[in-house]
């Protein structure tokens, strides 16, 4: 059900001899998820994949449901992931009142760069080899070197 949907329960409120019992309201309000945001029926949750798995392709579970049960997802072969792609899957969302259907459950993956510890276990160069090339250089006539520094995005 929906945040604010009221559940009445006529003439079951004080029960006192002489006097017609009241209502009992029951006022719903939606507590915060830690792995679930919902909108309406729908439900969105984050999914977390490697860089491996982003370039080549899984088979895995990645998220328990909120009823306990592991959903199981398969890339399709040669798909390559990024951060930010959706995937839906249907009538995996909320429960519709009084209707049987269900929502839409939305998968948003979020792609986990490797740190800089791992690059220090690797060999670089043939890694270069085996990655796309880097963008080309650009020619503008006038150029100067930037001085910059690390920043959060999200702390301005």
């Amino acid at each position: 059900m929906a945040d604010g949907t009221k559940i009445v329960l006529h003439g079951e409120g004080d029960q006192e001899p002489g006097i017609p019992p009241g209502d009992v309201v029951f006022v719903l309000e939606t507590k915060r998820h830690e792995s679930f945001e919902r909108s309406g029926a729908d439900l969105l949750a984050h999914v977390s994949i490697t860089l491996s798995e982003a370039l080549l392709g899984f088979s895995r579970v990645i998220l328990t449901h909120l009823d306990g049960r592991g959903i199981n997802f398969s890339s399709p072969k040669g798909k390559v992931y990024k951060t930010g792609d959706t995937i839906v899957l249907r009538g995996e969302g909320m429960p519709i009142h009084k209707k049987m259907e269900k929502g839409d459950l939305y998968l948003l993956f979020e792609v986990e760069m490797p740190t800089g510890e791992w690059l220090q276990t690797v060999d670089v160069r043939a890694l270069r080899g085996l990655l796309p090339p880097g963008k080309p250089d650009l020619r503008p006539e006038v150029v100067d070197e930037a001085q910059y520094e690390m920043a959060d995005i999200h702390d301005v």
